[in-house]
């Protein structure tokens, strides 16, 4: 059942990406593709994806299902509070210290230790922000660290 729903799921966030990005302007013209042109991507990546899911789901037709106790509903709720949280904090703390804060407390939230956490934490939110900034050209918010 779980298949189904985020199958499903996955198709309407595609659905509504690939068409939210219609709205998307030039900000100038040195960009060489269309600003729509990776979401769209990325939202056919996720489309083809959520179809694999539901393919695979109607296959097995497994009759397990969630059950869901008071630990998974804790859990989720902290998921979605941390979310919340780092949503409201990525643009006055910037992408890099936001989505390090995040992810540290993801890490920490999802049974690792906080050594790991510091590990992985710092790394994975840099190594992001290049990606999208310098690879993709895709303006993050700085923040506090306007000077980068």
């Amino acid at each position: 059942m779980k298949d189904y729903i985020v199958g499903i799921s996955g198709l309407g966030l595609s659905g509504y990406v690939f068409f939210a990005s219609k709205a998307f302007q030039r900000l100038g013209s040195g960009l060489s593709e269309d600003p729509a042109y990776y979401p769209r991507i990325l939202a056919g990546i996720l489309a083809a994806m959520s179809i694999g899911l539901l393919v695979g789901a109607l296959r097995k037709r497994n009759k397990i299902e969630i059950k869901f106790n008071r630990a998974l509903l804790i859990n989720l709720g902290k998921f979605l509070g941390l979310l919340i949280v780092y949503i409201l904090l990525i643009v006055p703390l910037g992408f890099i210290i936001a989505t390090a804060l995040f992810t540290f407390s993801m890490i920490w939230l999802l049974g690792g230790t906080r050594k790991q956490a510091l590990v992985y934490a710092l790394p994975i939110s840099l190594l992001t922000y290049l990606l999208f900034s310098y690879l993709l050209k895709v303006p993050l918010p700085k923040g506090i660290l306007q000077f980068i």
